[in-house]
């Protein structure tokens, strides 16, 4: 199977720099491979966290064992619940990272203040910077961040947000991790953003996961990759 992995920008960098002098202006069906079983935490799609999953639009998600060293799966609950925290972490917060390509193929890769909301990574671009350059092209992209103990690579296709209710939601968690920002005419606008940003306003993207991919970095270890199927 081929694999597909799976959110100018407020800050490009860590939400904890907005605090800074210079930027604050059972899943396994019986018979079936447990390297490709249905991870346990899709029966959440009609439980309690339906909003999760069903902003996703998923319907299936499977997982697939990376791992060569004889560890068991990693849980995508256990992905979730640390991408989730991640969203309202204050402190050194934690920096997300966004690749790009360009139409002639270069790769292109910069560090985004990426919020995981409702089972998609949003950010915000200026459109004159080489990144909305990059998906007005090809929206295809790919967003990494570095949890407590879990190394996470999501990929999917980014689309700007329009709609007022959404960016009205978001600006509010952007304001709430330090960065001042508000829903104006279709987009986000602050009285600052991050160096690279470029003048405001700023477009808000979503990216819905197609794929993941998680490498624990501390016990129990394990490397697994996830496949969320559209519902």
């Amino acid at each position: 199977m081929a694999e597909v992995l799976t959110p100018a920008l407020l800050p490009s960098f860590s939400f904890s720099r907005l605090r800074t002098p210079l930027h604050r202006a059972t899943g396994g069906l019986a018979g079936r491979d447990a390297s490709q079983r249905t991870d346990p935490s899709l029966a959440m799609i009609r439980g309690r966290n339906y909003a999760t999953f069903g902003a996703m639009g998923v319907s299936k998600m499977d997982e697939k064992n990376l791992d060569i060293y004889g560890n068991k799966p990693i849980p995508w609950s256990r992905t979730l619940k640390q991408l989730e925290a991640q969203t309202s972490e204050e402190g050194s917060g934690r920096t997300c990272w966004l690749a790009t390509t360009s139409p002639q193929g270069s790769p292109h890769l910069t560090a985004v203040g990426a919020l995981w909301v409702d089972g998609k990574f949003y950010f915000t671009s200026g459109a004159g910077t080489r990144k909305s350059r990059n998906l007005a092209k090809n929206p295809s992209c790919a967003i990494s961040v570095s949890l407590p103990d879990i190394d996470v690579v999501v990929e999917g296709a980014a689309h700007k947000v329009t709609d007022r209710p959404t960016l009205d939601r978001i600006a509010k968690m952007y304001a709430a991790l330090g960065w001042p920002a508000k829903a104006k005419d279709g987009s986000l606008t602050a009285e600052f953003s991050a160096p690279s940003a470029g003048p405001p306003p700023w477009d808000l993207y979503a990216v819905i996961p197609s794929t993941a991919v998680g490498v624990a970095t501390a016990e129990p270890n394990g490397a697994t990759r996830w496949r969320f199927t559209p519902a």
